[in-house]
This record gives C-alpha cells, sequence and structure tokens, in this order.
C-alpha cells in the first residue's frame, strides 16, 4: 500500500503551523513511500548506486546476493542493528522509510508502542503519521524546533528550511541531488496546498 498523499496535504496543512515544513513532510513522505510503505529490495547492482558509502561491502556479496543479504550488508551494524538480520528486519517502513533498530526502539519509546518486537506497526495507519512525526522530533532531527536559545531555553523555529537542512534531517541517501529536488518538490507542494 501506499499513503494517500491528499489525506496527507490536508493533515499537514492543518497540523503543521510552518507551510514550509508542512510542504517538506508531504514531499518527504511522496519521495520516501509514494510507491510503498516499506522499503523494496535491492539488487546488487541498484544497491552500490543508493549506498555508495558501503559500496566495498556490497562488493563482497554474490552477484546473486538476495534482497535480505542486502539490506543485512548496507543497514547491519550501525545504529543498533546489531544482530545478524537486523538490517533486513529494520529496513526502511511506513512514511519517511523508519530505517534502523535504535531508531525504531526510540520512536516506540516516545510513542508507548513496542516497534522493536512489532516492527510491521510503523505501516498501521493508525500510528504511521505519528511515527513519522516522532522521528521527526529525536535528537540530531529537529524537523520542527531548533536548539534551545541558551538565554532563554525556549526552542525557537528552524530558521531557513534549506534543502541540505531537509537532506539532514530525513537522512535520505539520494546525495544533493536528490536533496534538491525534494526541495523544489516541497516548493511546488507549498504553492499548490496554500493558494
Amino acid at each position: 500500500t501506499r499513503p494517500d498523499i491528499e489525506k496527507l496535504k490536508a493533515w499537514s496543512k492543518k497540523n503543521i503551523k510552518d507551510p514550509v515544513r508542512a510542504a517538506a513532510f508531504v514531499a518527504t513522505v511522496e519521495a520516501e513511500s509514494g510507491t510503498s510503505l516499506t522499503e523494496r529490495g535491492y539488487t546488487k547492482q541498484r544497491a552500490l548506486e543508493v549506498f555508495s558509502s558501503r559500496a566495498s561491502d556490497i562488493e563482497a556479496l554474490p552477484d546473486n546476493a538476495s534482497a535480505d543479504d542486502i539490506f543485512n550488508t548496507v543497514y547491519g551494524g550501525r545504529f543498533g542493528n546489531t544482530e545478524p538480520n537486523d538490517g533486513s528486519k529494520y529496513k526502511g517502513r511506513g512514511l519517511v522509510q523508519l530505517t534502523f533498530k535504535g531508531n525504531y526502539k526510540d520512536v516506540g519509546d516516545i510513542l508507548g508502542l513496542d516497534l522493536v518486537n512489532n516492527p510491521e506497526l510503523v505501516n498501521d495507519s493508525k500510528h504511521a503519521v505519528a511515527i513519522a512525526m516522532a522521528y521527526l522530533t529525536l535528537p540530531n532531527k529537529n524537523f520542527f524546533l531548533n536548539k534551545m536559545n541558551p538565554v532563554n531555553g525556549v526552542a525557537a523555529p528552524i530558521d531557513g528550511l534549506t534543502s541540505e537542512k531537509l537532506a539532514q534531517v530525513v537522512g535520505h541517501s539520494g546525495g544533493a541531488s536528490a536533496a534538491r529536488n525534494r526541495f523544489r518538490r516541497a516548493t511546488e507542494l507549498r504553492e499548490e496546498m496554500y493558494n
């Protein structure tokens, strides 16, 4: 299944006060899960294109490596993925393609959901938006808030969301070109949603 983008636009416009961030949220969902709520498998060649930072590990795989083998290679050993099949178990799911056991745990802890033992809950329509929003509020994401002001202790909105900031927050692997495309789409969506 895939998300209903028209419903998501309406929800974002109603619930995210800043039009730029509302549009960026929708653009991110379109890019991350517009065709499927669960990350699809990769061929070895496609994995080399998408995960260039893991090229040497991918090259070591046999040419007929399974999707699970590839997920375990590109996601294994990082961000809480410590067990042999964690890369495949905690592949991208949900509106923003939540990935890695550590993120499943952190988001689950925020929402009181056991996402580590029930990773498919990330795709559950009852939880999908809350999971995406919780992920975007994790430390080092701060999609909605900047750091606390040291003078008054109040969190202030992020100043000037750019393609680089959006890529950093979301953490997608498409590089600078994909970041520019996503930000360009966010700009288009802002016009569609607010004019």
